[in-house]
């Protein structure tokens, strides 16, 4: 598969502190694992990473594209019900997702100026750093410490995303 031409940019720091802000609220960095599967030809787990920010304000969004459009496509507009199914209390959701070498770029910029994910950026861009191997994909299994070195740090992402019972099983089940 070919590789996306991605321009590295230098932002405002002051927009970057701005973004952080969102991201500390809004956003959500997570890495997940999709197991092979017939529908996927994957040889062995493959591991993905991505910064989502979701809100309903069309304007937060509109800024995003306006400072940082070289970082992905346009958001995505979708609508959910907030309370149940066929309710009348349907809004947008308005989503911006950035994933590969766009999530390293960004998360070396904000890491600065986050507080609540600082964590979570630096093991994105720890996770982000065993992508060494050329020419990996469905066909192309991974090798084994690289697989256990990237399942360690998503445990770990779990552990810090973790609200409510699930935090407190992952305490009592993983040793920090």
């Amino acid at each position: 598969m070919p590789e996306i031409p991605y321009e590295k940019v230098i932002y405002d720091p002051i927009k970057l502190a701005y973004l952080a802000g969102i991201v500390d609220g809004e956003g959500s960095l997570c890495i997940y694992r999709v197991n092979p599967a017939k529908y996927n030809r994957y040889q062995t787990p493959n591991f993905r990473s991505v910064l989502n920010i979701s809100n309903t304000k069309k304007e937060l969004f509109d800024w995003i594209e306006e400072h940082f459009s070289n970082l992905n496509h346009k958001s995505k507009k979708h609508k959910r019900s907030i309370f149940k199914k066929n309710s009348t209390h349907e809004r947008w959701i308005y989503e911006w997702v950035i994933q590969g070498h766009r999530l390293v770029d960004i998360c070396n910029q904000i890491l600065p100026y986050l507080v609540l994910k600082k964590r979570q950026a630096e093991l994105i861009l720890e996770f982000r750093a065993t992508y060494t191997q050329k020419g990996f994909g469905a066909h192309t299994p991974l090798n084994p410490e690289t697989m256990a070195k990237r399942e360690d740090i998503r445990v770990e992402m779990c552990r810090l995303n973790a609200k409510g019972f699930l935090k407190a099983e992952f305490e009592h089940t993983i040793p920090t």
